[in-house]
């Protein structure tokens, strides 16, 4: 589960990207993942987005790297999205502009923020669309496979009883999320990794 909220985070990110750069005599490609690419501006907008939402301070080639391969496994997602013809709705992109301009206190403020990133709001449903697609390919190739048996919740109680303290009925239900968490961390990452596998990857940094 934690993979999947870095992941989610990830893709969160591109809300505040600026999907149309300007453009310029020559773009670095850093990657390729199939038949597409990744530049060098949009990588450095990704790790000024990331940076700026998380704190985050350290640099270098590692974290660099961390994060390209973080924006290869959102281009195979999104490309799988494309196989697999999963759609998103426009009332559900409306749902999601609407829930996230919610976070804000005011009007004002949702606009200061997009004039600050330099996205219109077209670009932002756009944003949002390919995250919806995400989590809906998400949901079908990996959490509708996962059960959590009764048989699974009481093998945990017992092995963490000691830990627990409350009875298997008061429990049970986050018995059954922590088991469910598990096996999803499990699944999800055996799943990226054979999308990953079946990709033609090509890392130039």
């Amino acid at each position: 589960m934690k993979r999947l909220l870095v992941l989610l985070s990830i893709v969160y990110c591109l809300l505040f990207i600026v999907l149309f750069a300007p453009a310029k005599v020559v773009e670095r490609i850093v990657a390729r993942v199939n038949n597409e690419v990744i530049f060098q501006n949009e990588l450095e907008d990704y790790i000024r987005i990331v940076r700026s939402q998380t704190g985050l301070e350290k640099q270098g080639s590692e974290v660099k790297k961390k994060i390209l391969d973080q924006m290869i496994e959102e281009k195979i997602l999104l490309q799988e999205t494309e196989k697999e013809m999963i759609e998103v709705t426009d009332d559900e992109v409306k749902t999601a502009f609407q829930n996230l301009k919610d976070k804000f206190p005011t009007k004002e403020d949702f606009n200061k923020e997009l004039i600050k990133q330099g996205l219109t709001v077209i670009e932002l449903q756009d944003s949002l669309r390919k995250q919806l697609r995400i989590l809906k390919l998400i949901e079908k190739n990996v959490k509708r496979k996962i059960q959590v048996t009764g048989k699974e919740v009481r093998e945990y109680y017992l092995q963490h009883k000691g830990e627990i303290k409350r009875s298997e009925e008061e429990a049970k239900d986050d018995i059954r999320s922590l088991v469910f968490d598990r096996k999803f961390t499990d699944t999800f990452t055996k799943w990226m990794k054979k999308l990953k596998e079946n990709a033609v990857v090509e890392i130039k940094l």
